[in-house]
């Protein structure tokens, strides 16, 4: 477990909050609020940021004269290193091809960056810096999320021109999937991977709890059919702990991510206004998804309450591997994630992960109700510091082969983005990802909005907060509601 500092602070009359805004200069901005007759005693928990789990990628070749370096950025877990791997794989490919014609190029593909730590505001201040000074590297793979923002700070350049040069690669993607790359009717992106958001349970903690193998491989169908919800959640997770089979009963991720709304989705909750694009706040399922996190870290007592000062690699992931907790609210990729790297328990097998874990969508609020998840694919963008956008898309594209999209969403536990991948043996072959497939049907995507990140940022503080038992449900969502109208001004709706 890393070390933990706590301090405390007063959370008083202003409140400073960095932002990146949309239409906005580049920079960041100081935003002051003053809240009015609000004064908090808050316990406030100082993270310390984990060190880059070392991955291995292909050495850079020596660069000799007329060599055209690409460099690209990417940022995932440790079995996620083919976002950046599969593009070194297509410039050698390319080179071949060059020599094969006769052409004097050769592509080296520099991967400057793979962040593996979780600090996803470190990764995004680090490009925001690199690309004021104009020197960000060619390629970027990220979420989709962040198109909005770099959009509108002039980061990244719009690829339809690029995107129709190839038809035959990028036809066969999957249409709805278009719609997480495209920002006021252009496209700023290509689709890297998708996924589902999955809560991981352990059966063979269930089975002392006294399930039957039947009821325990049931338990999918159970959330699909609305049958067993949230509250039946807490309740199996409660047991555990009381009788001792698990030390806790839910551990969710440390940092910010799309996870921390499931609940609010799972009560009706709308995040982006359909007409106006704007985001939304509504405030029955807001208060919903704050009594959830209450409730589980100061109520039921499932989860720890300080968890989000845990780090990924020393704290969550080995928990969740020694079965320290019954439910684990992860992602696909973390099937994949525990065959490949050691957290204590060794790498373990595909037949280990069959045999250990089982997994299901994010149940529903109430009986009766639809499961909820969400999928946040992740995409290749061409920063404007980009010399050579032309070589850095051919790069791409070559990187988007069939092969390529399937080694990558076998490896990494991830799904296939375009048709033709899905016709490769080995994808229909593969298990897990047939089962965990069907669940795109219930997916949702996070709103494509400038200040996406700054929304976030807000419910993930609030949250925290809450979940340390300084602020009751209620104190939390006046708090969330003044702090997201400070941050977004019009570009918020609230719904009573």
């Amino acid at each position: 477990m890393m070390k933990r500092t706590w301090f405390w602070a007063v959370l008083a009359m202003v409140v400073t909050l960095s932002l990146v805004t949309a239409c906005a200069t580049p920079t960041p901005q100081v935003v002051e609020k003053v809240v009015e007759k609000t004064v908090v005693v808050t316990k406030v928990v100082e993270k310390v940021v984990e060190k880059p789990v070392e991955v291995v990628v292909t050495p850079t070749p020596a660069v000799r004269p007329g060599d055209i370096v690409i460099k690209a950025m990417g940022y995932g877990g440790p079995s996620d290193i083919t976002r950046v791997t599969n593009l070194q794989e297509a410039a050698g490919r390319l080179n071949k091809k060059f020599k094969a014609e006769g052409k004097d190029i050769r592509i080296i593909l520099e991967v400057s960056e793979f962040e593996t730590a979780g600090d996803m505001d470190g990764f995004r201040q680090r490009f925001v810096l690199a690309s004021q000074a104009g020197t960000a590297p060619c390629i970027r793979t990220s979420s989709y999320t962040e198109i909005p923002e770099w959009v509108e700070a002039g980061y990244i350049i719009p690829l339809d021109e690029y995107i129709e040069q190839y038809p035959d690669v990028f036809g066969d993607t999957f249409e709805a999937l278009w719609k997480a790359v495209t920002w006021k009717g252009k496209r700023y992106g290509v689709l890297q991977d998708t996924e589902v958001r999955v809560v991981f349970y352990r059966k063979d903690k269930l089975k002392e709890l006294g399930w039957s193998d039947e009821e325990i491989e049931a338990l999918p169908q159970k959330v699909m059919d609305g049958e067993f919800t949230l509250d039946d959640l807490i309740a199996v997770a409660q047991e555990s702990v009381e009788k001792g089979v698990t030390k806790w009963g839910i551990y969710h991720r440390p940092s910010k991510g799309n996870t921390f709304l499931h609940p609010y989705l799972a009560y009706g909750g709308v995040l982006q206004d359909p007409e106006t694009g704007k985001l939304v706040l509504d405030e029955t399922a807001a208060l919903g998804n704050l009594e959830f996190h209450y409730n589980i870290a100061q109520v039921a007592k499932v989860t720890p309450p300080e968890i989000t000062s845990y780090g990924w690699r020393d704290g969550i992931h080995p928990a969740v591997v020694k079965g320290e907790t019954l439910f684990w609210f992860g992602g696909t990729w973390h099937w994949a994630e525990y065959q490949r790297v050691d957290y204590g328990q060794g790498k373990w097998t595909t037949e280990d992960m069959k045999k250990i874990f089982g997994v299901m969508l994010y149940p529903a609020a109430e009986k009766g109700g639809k499961p909820v998840t969400s999928s946040n694919p992740y995409v290749y963008m061409i920063s404007s510091s980009c010399q050579t956008p032309d070589l850095a898309f051919q790069v791409i594209a070559e990187a988007s082969s069939p092969d390529l999209v399937v080694k990558h969403a076998l490896e990494s536990g991830h799904l296939a983005w375009r048709k033709a991948a899905l016709e490769v043996e080995a994808y229909k072959q593969d298990e897990f990802t047939s089962s965990v497939t069907p669940y795109l049907e219930y997916t949702s995507f996070m709103p494509a909005h400038p200040q996406w990140n700054d929304y976030l940022t807000i419910w993930y503080n609030t949250i925290q907060g809450v979940e340390l038992g300084e602020l009751t449900p209620e104190e939390a969502l006046d708090f969330l509601k003044n702090e997201l109208q400070a941050a977004l001004g019009d570009e918020l709706i609230i719904v009573e």
